[in-house]
C-alpha cells in the first residue's frame, strides 16, 4: 500500500498530510508487519493533473492522507474509501487546493486507474499563508500519527476499522484572500 501526504508546506495547517506521512515513514510508529507493507510518498503542492497521473501509474492500493474541510472540530479526522464521498458542489471538494483531489481522482478513473482508494482526512484549525502546523495542529499531533498508523494497520489487515458512515459530506475548499492578508474566507 502507498501511503501519500497531500498539502502545501506554505499553508499553516494545510501541511498536515505532508507532515504526518513524513513521521509515519520512520516506521516507529507501525507494527513490523504493517511498515514492510507500505511505501510513502510525499505529493506537495500537486495539481490535480499531476495527482492524477500518479495516480494511474499505481499498482497497490493507496492512502492519501489531506487536509479535509469536513465541517467538525479542527484536529478531527476521517477514514474514508473513495465510494462514500458525497460532495456539497460536484465540481471542487474535499481539497484545500484550485482543483480538487476529487477531480484528480475522477481524471485518474477516466485514464484507468483501477486501485482502491482510501482517504485519511483531517480538519484544519488554519489555513492563512504561513509556515508550519499551527499550535493546536501541532498539540493533536501525535493523536493524529496513532490515528494514521492504526487506520494504516487496520486497512491492511482488510477490517476497515474505524471507516467512516457511508456518506461522507465534505465541502468547498476554503478560499485564501485575495488581499494576501492571511484572511480565510468561504
Amino acid at each position: 500500500m502507498l501511503v501519500a501526504g497531500i498539502g502545501s508546506y506554505l499553508s499553516s495547517d494545510d501541511e498536515i498530510g505532508l507532515a504526518l506521512v513524513e513521521a509515519l515513514a520512520d516506521r516507529s510508529h507501525c507494527p513490523p508487519s504493517t511498515s514492510s507493507q507500505i511505501t510513502t510518498a510525499l505529493w506537495a503542492d500537486a495539481d490535480a493533473l499531476t495527482l492524477a497521473d500518479e495516480l494511474v501509474n499505481l499498482t497497490t492500493p493507496v492512502l492519501l492522507v489531506d487536509c479535509a474541510d469536513m465541517r467538525r472540530t479542527g484536529g478531527s479526522w476521517r477514514l474514508f474509501s473513495a465510494e462514500t464521498v458525497k460532495l456539497d458542489d460536484p465540481v471542487r471538494a474535499l481539497s484545500t487546493h484550485g482543483l480538487g483531489l476529487i477531480d484528480a481522482l475522477r481524471i485518474a478513473q477516466e485514464l484507468g486507474c483501477q486501485q482502491r482508494v482510501h482517504f485519511f482526512g483531517v480538519q484544519p484549525f488554519d489555513l492563512t499563508p504561513q509556515r508550519g502546523l499551527s499550535a493546536r495542529m501541532q498539540a493533536c499531533f501525535a493523536d493524529l500519527l496513532d490515528a494514521l498508523a492504526n487506520s494504516v494497520d487496520s486497512l491492511l489487515s482488510g477490517s476497515e476499522c474505524g471507516m467512516a458512515e457511508p456518506a461522507v459530506d465534505l465541502f468547498r475548499p476554503v478560499c485564501r484572500s485575495p488581499s494576501g492578508n492571511g484572511g480565510v474566507g468561504r
